[in-house]
């Protein structure tokens, strides 16, 4: 088969899971979203004529996207990681929301600490794009459907372990400021 339906064939089974995914749980998740937007982008591109580098290409925009979300994001009244935290912190217990949003109005050592990894979350995501749009021009098609996964995996476990790391270390101060408010 050649690359650009094979990339098409490639694009179905990760669409589909996403489709699935959404009816089963009948909540929207953007990641999820974009995920599929980006999956159609590319399916879109490959029928229209598009070359495997430029769908290859269209994969790390998806990265970039959420990067420039996340940095866009500084600029309102919360960032992004204020609401990833909550969804991973409280799931949606009313009683643990509420605590969680109690504590972004009584600490500024939180405010700090989900600006903070907002920001390199954004930035190194925008940083994994460059990176992989320069792979992509220098790797053949099969070196990239196999170097792209892993430069996304090792990114994302990065940020993850990083993430896990600064919010426990801040954690206690954190916790000691809404104690004392509450």
């Amino acid at each position: 088969m050649d690359e650009v339906p094979s990339l098409i064939v490639g694009a179905l089974l990760p669409a589909a899971w996403e489709i699935v995914t959404f009816l089963r749980h009948r909540r929207f998740d953007p990641v999820s979203a974009l995920n599929l937007v980006a999956l159609g982008m590319g399916i879109a591109l490959a029928v229209t004529g598009g070359s495997a580098r430029f769908i290859l290409v269209k994969e790390s925009f998806v990265t970039g996207a959420i990067g420039t979300a996340f940095l866009l994001s500084l600029l309102g009244p919360r960032p992004a990681h204020f609401y990833l935290g909550r969804q991973f912190v409280t799931g949606n217990v009313q009683e643990r929301v509420d605590r969680y949003n109690a504590g972004w109005d009584i600490s500024p050592k939180m405010r700090t600490v989900l600006r903070t990894t907002t920001s390199v979350w954004g930035v190194v995501m925008l940083l994994e794009l460059a990176l992989r749009i320069v792979l992509v021009f220098r790797l053949t098609t099969e070196q990239m459907l196999a170097a792209g996964p892993i430069v996304f995996y090792l990114t994302t476990g990065a940020l993850v372990l990083w993430t896990i790391r600064y919010v426990r270390r801040h954690r206690p101060e954190i916790q000691a400021a809404i104690r004392a408010k509450s």
